[in-house]
Formats: C-alpha cells, structure tokens, sequence
C-alpha cells in the first residue's frame, strides 16, 4: 500500500484470501492479528493524505490521492476498512464550499475597505472646504 503497487497489493492479497481458507489457526492469528490491522492503518494514512490535502485547498492533489485510495481498496476485496470513500468525498467538497466562503467573504471586506476608504475621502474634502469657508469668513 505504501509503495502504491496496486497490482502487487491485489496478488499479495488473494494469496491471503487463500491462506484464510486453510484455516489454520496461526495463518488465522497472522491475517486477522497482523495483517489486517496494517492494511487498515495504511489506508486510514492514506485517507488523512486526502483530508490534508483538502483542508490545505489543494483540490487537484486531493483528488489525485482519492483515485490512488480507491483504486487501492478495488484491490482489496472482502477487506473490512473503517475508511468510507463518500465521507473523504463529502469532506473534499466541504472545503471547496469553506473555501469559495473565504473568498467571498475577503471580496466582500476588500470591497467595504474600500468604500471606507472612499468615505474617508470624502469626509477629508468636505472637511477641507468647510475649513476654507470658515477661513473666508
């Protein structure tokens, strides 16, 4: 899983499916003790990639490890994972929304910063004519 060689993990993984048939109890322990624990943690790795990525707002990386997650777990069938590819999805598009929120909301600000500092204009010119107008008097 770390190295990414899906088709080594798939062959890998179907010689396990056949270790478990023979059901011998220390092949059994092995599997179900050792193998499938790290299976499940490097997956679960694999998936806070994802989520990092998408919290940093980098969409396209995210993505790019989302498809190399899925197409990982396509190699492991009959694996139970506590990894649920509809929640990375849900979470992907999460920030995208958090995001497009930030940004709207530093144009709205830039845009009232503006208009502040237009008013402040305005308010320095009235400001000066009313000062010459006292001075005219």
């Amino acid at each position: 899983i770390e190295q990414g060689d899906v088709t080594n993990l798939g062959q890998h993984w179907q010689l396990l499916q056949c270790l478990r048939v023979v059901e011998h109890p220390e092949a059994h322990q092995i599997i179900e003790g050792q193998v499938f624990p790290a299976v499940n943690i490097a997956i679960l790795q694999k998936a806070e990639e994802v989520k990092d990525s998408a919290s940093a707002f980098d969409f396209d990386d995210a993505q790019r490890k989302l498809s190399a997650l899925t197409d990982i777990i396509s190699h492991l069938p009959g694996v139970t994972l506590t990894c649920d590819i509809d929640v990375l999805q849900r979470h992907i598009h999460a920030c995208a929304a958090n995001k497009d929120n930030e940004e709207a909301r530093q144009e709205t600000l830039a845009a009232l910063r503006e208009a502040l500092a237009a008013a402040r204009r305005r308010i320095a010119l009235v400001r000066e004519q009313l000062d010459r107008t006292s001075n005219e008097r």
